[in-house]
């Protein structure tokens, strides 16, 4: 059971703090200091408390307290911890400060805005800012530590993503709050009265609050560069609880991007890649190295690996959009992290890319999709498997996919997948696909109709005719090729190509197939 010690417990902020803590299984509340009410009950300052506190206020007697509990609150104006404090009862106790002696580091700062003289400055560097959302583990380790503020609290943790991701100019920030009246304090104030603020909302502090100090600082930590806010407080007639909203300019690249809307390209792009690409093709490529670890356990680590950094990479990139789910799988994936919030923002790094590799995945794709296809069409059951043969003359091609064909047994119902560069050995009545820089062969002589086979390629011949008419007709068309992008006039050229030649396969297939059926 831990200790607990209370200075200042009669406060609305030590009223909250017994409240939570007799709720929590493992504190026991030792001590309920207090300045105004010693050896009153507890309960009689609050009688809410009647049923669960039967002890008395005790003073502010920091020495005797330190022997007593584990852990001390103080819940108190600023300045009295500073006073209080010293090595001897750093000693034996830790010391939670929920006044802001303890939260800026720059002392001349401090006096400044609070307007006092700090007594014990020696212990403000190893002090740790509270906040358990940034430095929790930090707060394990401390003897004091600093209670953020309450508006500091709110305005940083809804800066703080976009301030540590480099997205917003930091000396642009403007930060709207409103704040009901307990957040002044208990004491007895003409401002507070009810009437004064019942049915009103006003501003308060205006440029000269004292919480905007520590916020400033502990944005310019989050994000590497000095932190200028606009901060205003509003204080509005309910009795606790605080509205943030907070304001910055982007940077110039985001900028651009949320003047033309594209939030929803950004977020389709996200979804794609994730349901067409990780989802139907890498995890299910990824399969038959990790159940077959015992074969090469370092393919299965490698494809584990690669599964695992492409997943938090891609819940970053959702976590805009749907935080609270992908904060969940972030803390069960990444359990060394101490919050997906507070990671860093995905970078494009040149050394990731790798164009080989991805044109043979992008043929492997064409060929998986040509066999299904084909399959669907014949209504060949997965219970029969075939063996697919892949006639590429292209070597490095070649052997890409040849290190894909154990995947692609699963993924196209193959018996094998089998690599070369001629049709050598591949019977004449083999159903054909034809993909870029490559024609896949099918024997299903069993399976098929030729007649049925027959009208594929007719149809396929009569496609790839529209795309070809209408590939030459934007090329031959003199405003296309003047007025448009060089770079969309050779993407056509390009396609032209690749029809022109999956044409001629496919009549040289056509012609087979009549003449065996002649």
């Amino acid at each position: 059971m831990i200790r607990v010690g209370i200075i200042g417990s009669t406060g609305y902020a030590g009223q909250e703090l017994v409240r939570i803590l007799l709720q929590h299984p493992d504190a026991e509340i030792v001590w309920y200091g207090s300045r105004s009410y010693v050896d009153e009950k507890y309960s009689s300052v609050f009688g809410n408390m009647v049923n669960l506190v039967d002890a008395k206020c005790m003073g502010e007697n920091m020495d005797e307290l330190a022997k007593q509990a584990d852990v001390i609150f103080t819940a108190t104006p600023q300045g009295l911890c500073g006073s209080l404090v010293n090595e001897e009862i750093l000693s034996k106790t830790k010391i939670i400060d929920l006044s802001a002696d303890f939260r800026i580091k720059d002392v001349d700062t401090y006096e400044k805005w609070y307007g006092i003289k700090h007594q014990s400055p020696q212990f403000i560097k190893e002090a740790v800012y509270g906040l358990c959302e940034v430095n929790r583990e930090k707060i394990k380790k401390a003897r004091l530590i600093a209670n953020p503020g309450c508006y500091p609290t709110c305005s940083f943790l809804s800066i703080y993503p976009l301030a540590k991701a480099g997205l917003i100019d930091m000396k642009s920030v403007i930060v709207d709050a409103k704040s009901g009246t307990s957040g002044a304090g208990r004491g007895a104030k003409v401002a507070n009265l009810y009437c004064e603020v019942n049915e009103s909302i006003k501003a308060y502090g205006v440029a000269t609050h004292r919480h905007t100090p520590e916020i400033e600082e502990q944005l310019s930590y989050a994000s590497g560069q000095e932190a200028v806010i606009n901060f205003t407080p509003h204080l509005v007639p309910m009795n606790r609880g605080i509205l943030v909203t907070a304001y910055a300019n982007l940077v110039k690249d985001v900028t651009e991007n949320m003047d033309k809307f594209e939030l929803g390209i950004a977020l389709s792009k996200i979804y794609d890649f994730m349901w067409d690409e990780f989802c139907d093709w890498y995890i299910e490529m990824a399969k038959y190295p990790i159940y077959h670890a015992d074969e090469d356990p370092e393919a299965a680590n490698a494809a584990l690996w690669t599964l695992r950094e492409v997943l938090k990479k891609s819940l970053k990139l959702l976590h805009p959009y749907m935080p609270f789910v992908t904060e969940e799988i972030y803390s069960k994936l990444v359990p060394e992290e101490e919050s997906l919030m507070m990671s860093d923002w995905p970078v494009y790094e040149e050394e990731w890319n790798f164009p080989v590799d991805e044109n043979i995945v992008d043929h492997y794709k064409e060929i998986i999709r040509g066999i299904r296809n084909v399959r669907a069409e014949m209504n060949v059951p997965n219970s029969r498997k075939a063996t697919a043969f892949v006639v590429c003359e292209d070597e490095e091609l070649g052997a890409g996919l040849a290190l894909l064909g154990h995947a692609a047994q699963n993924m196209a119902a193959l018996n094998e997948l089998v690599i070369q560069k001629d049709k050598s050995g591949i019977a004449d009545d083999a159903v054909s696909i034809v993909v870029p820089d490559a024609t896949v062969y099918l024997p299903l002589e069993e399976l098929i109709d030729f007649e049925q086979e027959i009208e594929r390629l007719t149809k396929e011949e009569a496609r790839l005719t529209k795309e070809i008419a209408r590939s030459n007709g934007m090329l031959n068309n003199e405003k296309f090729v003047s007025k448009a992008p060089a770079a969309k006039v050779q993407e056509e050229r390009d396609k032209l190509e690749t029809y022109q030649q999956m044409m001629a396969q496919v009549k040289e297939r056509l012609e087979g197939l009549k003449a065996k059926q002649s």
